[in-house]
């Protein structure tokens, strides 16, 4: 019975295929990573000295619950004169807005719970 030495070219080449393995398995999860980052984030250009910066920010859970109606309704109330009455408007109408998404969280926190 012959057993076979590996040359140091077969040696390699056997590690970078299993290598390959990890990294195409490494794949999936940075997929998973990117879409839940996408599904997660938002983010906001800022012009600032005549450079664009992208800023991403987390969304809240809360946020999912933002309704078109809600969203009509801001930007029927918004001042958008310039770019600091539309800051304004937004900062008058956080509070509104915020609890009205953590209430519709808790209704929809309820209904999953005692709903069948």
């Amino acid at each position: 019975f012959f057993f076979k030495q590996k040359t140091a070219y077969e040696m390699l080449r056997s590690l970078v295929g299993s290598e390959m393995c990890i990294r195409d398995s490494y794949k999936e999860y940075y997929l998973e990573a990117i879409q839940f980052f996408s599904k997660n984030t938002g983010s906001v250009e800022i012009a600032r000295e005549n450079e664009v910066f992208k800023v991403y920010f987390p969304i809240q859970p809360s946020c999912t619950f933002l309704s078109h109606k809600l969203q009509n309704k801001f930007n029927q109330n918004a001042d958008r004169t310039n770019i600091m009455t539309k800051l304004q408007s937004i900062h008058d109408q956080k509070t509104f807005i915020l609890a009205r998404l953590q209430h519709e969280e808790k209704l929809q926190g309820w209904f999953d719970k005692y709903i069948i």
